[in-house]
């Protein structure tokens, strides 16, 4: 107010008295509901985020591994992991023991994990 040119023509001590006593109370009243803690999970919500682009990268990089298996890991892969076929069933669609069909699914998985890694390294 005083920089436009208002306020009191005289008794200023007065004046600036009464104006600290109310911004005092205006602060008095803001702190009140101020709620001073170091719990914040009351006010947290919790929302997952889903980044598509990072899905559709990551998706992207799974595609590129798995094209690089040989057909027979794809094959086992695909029957066991993806078919969620049990051994013994795939075991004849690849000439195998369902301990061989196990073997082979470890060692096509392990490899699928490596190329993946290899991927997402090479991309970023």
């Amino acid at each position: 107010m005083l920089r436009a040119g208002r306020g009191p023509d005289a008794a200023f001590r007065a004046y600036l008295h009464t104006t600290l006593r109310h911004v005092r109370y205006d602060r008095v009243r803001r702190d009140r509901r101020i709620e001073f803690t170091d719990d914040l999970s009351r006010y947290e919500q919790v929302v997952p985020f889903h980044d598509t682009t990072i899905a559709r990268l990551e998706r992207l990089h799974a595609a590129r591994a798995f094209a690089k298996l040989p057909e027979r890991w794809r094959t086992v892969l695909w029957h066991t992991a993806i078919e969620g076929e049990p051994h013994a069933q795939v075991a004849p669609l690849l000439g195998l023991t369902p301990g061989g069909v196990a073997a082979l699914a470890f060692r096509a998985r392990e490899r699928l994990r490596q190329i993946y890694e290899r991927e997402a390294a090479s991309a970023g």
